[in-house]
C-alpha cells in the first residue's frame, strides 16, 4: 500500500465496495448504502466537483468488515447522479457508470474510506471481421435467451436492439442478466474484445440451458398441481 500523500494528484477516487452486483459501463446502477466506509466515500465524492467514485465489487458478498484485498482489481468509474434518504434509515445512491478501470493502488484513509488509483482500461481490438461475426452470434443468442427466459425488461430489450457497438452490447446485456457475480466480473476485467465476446457467448449458452431446464421444471410442477387438484 502507498499512502495517500504519495499518490496525491493522480486519478485517485473514493471507492464504493459493491456487494452482490457488478457495475458495467453504459448503464446506471442503484444500490443501498449502510456501511460507514461507503457513506464516507459518497460524502468525499459529493464534496468534490466531479462527484466521481470508483465502484469495485467485493469478492465475498456477505463479508461486512473488509480490507482492500477483499476487492476485485477491476471495477468502474462512475458519477453520482442522485442520493436519497430512505425511511428505513439507509441511503440509496444512483450512479451513471462511465468506464472500466483497474485499481493500480488501493489505500485506506484515516476515516476508514478506501481510495483507489483508477487506470482506465482500453479495449484491445483484433480482426474486425471476426469481432463482427462473434457479435452477430452473441446478439442471436441473446434473442434466444429472451425467448426462453424473458426476465429482461422490455426497456432493456429495446435498448439492446438499438446498440451497434459490441462492447456496449455486452455491458448492457450482462448488467440486466441473472449471471453469477464471478462470471460477470471476469468478463468485465477482460481487455481483449474477441475474448470478451467468447466469454459472453459461453455465458449465454449456459444461461440458455439453465432457462430451458427451469422452464421444464416449472411446467412439471404445474402439471403435478393440476393433477392433484382434479
Amino acid at each position: 500500500m502507498e499512502n495517500q500523500e504519495i499518490i496525491n494528484g493522480t486519478n485517485l477516487l473514493p471507492i464504493i465496495p459493491l456487494r452482490g452486483k457488478v457495475a458495467f459501463p453504459h448503464t446506471t446502477i442503484s444500490f443501498e448504502v449502510g456501511r460507514k466506509m461507503t457513506l464516507t466515500a459518497i460524502e468525499r465524492a459529493s464534496s468534490a466537483g466531479d462527484r466521481l467514485v470508483f465502484i469495485i465489487s467485493q469478492r465475498e458478498t456477505e463479508k461486512e468488515q473488509i480490507t482492500p484485498a477483499d476487492l476485485y482489481e477491476v471495477g468502474c468509474v462512475a458519477k453520482i447522479k442522485q442520493i436519497a434518504q430512505l425511511a428505513s434509515g439507509t441511503t440509496r445512491v444512483l450512479c451513471e457508470v462511465i468506464y472500466r478501470a483497474r485499481a493500480r493502488v488501493v489505500s485506506e484513509n484515516q476515516d476508514g474510506c478506501f481510495y483507489g488509483v483508477a487506470d482506465a482500461i482500453k479495449t484491445k481490438h483484433g480482426d474486425e471481421v471476426l469481432e463482427e461475426a462473434y457479435f452477430r452470434t452473441a446478439k442471436a443468442l441473446v434473442k434466444e435467451v429472451l425467448t426462453v427466459d424473458g426476465k429482461i425488461t422490455k426497456e432493456t430489450a429495446s435498448k439492446l436492439e438499438r446498440i451497434t457497438n459490441a462492447e456496449e452490447y455486452i455491458d448492457v446485456a450482462l448488467s440486466a442478466m441473472r449471471v453469477r457475480l464471478e462470471i460477470k466480473q471476469a468478463i468485465l476485467a477482460e481487455e481483449r474484445l474477441i475474448e470478451r465476446l467468447t466469454m459472453f457467448e459461453r455465458c449465454l449458452n449456459d444461461e440458455l440451458e439453465i432457462a430451458k431446464i427451469e422452464k421444464k421444471i416449472a411446467s412439471a410442477v404445474r402439471q403435478s398441481i393440476d393433477k392433484n387438484q382434479k
